[in-house]
């Protein structure tokens, strides 16, 4: 229903066996606006932010990308989530996860409901960011109806 979905330990996914997602703290990064919406209005075409990532699995054909996200979505830039959560953190050892979607934030609907999503939010720096702050306030009013 989301749009995409992150593992902690591999498993299935449309199907298909998949490897566990991957994370990584602290990325900075630029964001760069690929769409003209409700959710983006106001925003530079492109505004700096520090965050955690995801490397994960990703229904681009099912959503409306909004935010994309300059950084490498590869193996070598992320760590496992298994690893992480079987008390190895920071390692991506034996884990050979394929590249992913940059995607950030998207919009969908889910029969009448808009839905959006975020990937921003980990650290108290996100929050702070002044462009986090207005890309969450428009995704609320978005939801809301306020902007349809």
């Amino acid at each position: 229903m989301l749009g995409g979905r992150f593992l902690y330990t591999p498993g299935e996914v449309r199907g298909k066996p998949v490897l566990d997602s991957g994370y990584r703290h602290d990325v900075e990064y630029s964001a760069k606006v690929i769409a003209d919406h409700p959710v983006t209005a106001g925003l530079l075409d492109s505004f700096a932010v520090t965050d955690e990532l995801y490397l994960a699995e990703i229904f681009e054909g099912d959503v409306e990308p909004l935010i994309r996200s300059d950084y490498q979505f590869n193996r070598a830039n992320f760590y496992s989530a298994a690893l992480g959560i079987s008390g190895t953190l920071y390692s991506n050892e034996g884990w050979d996860h394929p590249p992913g979607s940059n995607l950030v934030a998207w919009h969908k609907r889910v029969e009448n409901a808009p839905l959006v999503y975020l990937q921003f939010g980990d650290a108290p720096q996100t929050y702070e960011n002044p462009f986090v702050r207005q890309t969450l306030a428009n995704a609320l009013n978005f939801i809301a109806g306020e902007n349809p």
